[in-house]
């Protein structure tokens, strides 16, 4: 009973983790680098983007780093007294629980990805003025360096505000499941 109960919770918990992997997913396709995919160790060999994988360890390191690991093994140990051994699970509440949680990883993710969306959409929407301005000229070819370029700026730039609003969306989300 208690073995179900801490998979539901580590399951629930990898599911927020994944944010940063939509995140990295949207940034990739937005910079130019989707193509870049490498087996992701984090998910069984999948493949993934690059960037995924490393918004993925930067905030595995920040949970250990903030201590926000205490506040899931605090979670576990609370949920001993909310889910009695002897009681039957409820499976309906937990399947909820994962469907709103995957709601809320993918919304993070797409938060944290929001500028990089806004300059994809601007990048091309330039880019495509200036194929029907030059039709000669391979636009896509020639800007493609620049794509890239600006979103790996863009990612040094705004890291240190994307992760702190991913550790503080995963602490808002740890909190809500220890009660």
């Amino acid at each position: 009973m208690s073995f179900a109960i801490g998979l539901i919770i580590g399951a629930i918990t990898r599911i927020t983790v994944m944010a940063t992997q939509v995140a990295g997913a949207v940034i990739a396709f937005q910079s130019g680098l989707s193509a870049a995919q490498v087996a992701d160790p984090t998910q069984s060999g999948v493949q993934g983007a690059v960037i995924g994988s490393f918004l993925s360890f930067v905030g595995v390191t920040l949970i250990f780093a903030t201590n926000l690991h205490h506040m899931a093994l605090a979670a576990i140990y609370d949920s001993y007294m909310v889910f009695l051994p002897t009681e039957p699970l409820m499976f309906a509440d937990a399947a909820q629980m994962a469907i709103q949680t995957v709601a809320h990883a993918f919304t993070i993710g797409v938060q944290m990805s929001a500028p990089f969306i806004v300059f994809g959409l601007v990048f091309n929407l330039g880019a495509g003025i200036l194929a029907r301005l030059m039709p000669a000229l391979q636009v896509y070819f020639l800007l493609m360096p620049a794509n890239i370029l600006v979103g790996l700026v863009l990612l040094a730039l705004l890291l240190t505000m994307m992760m702190g609003w991913y550790i503080s969306a995963f602490e808002n989300h740890l909190a809500m499941l220890r009660g």
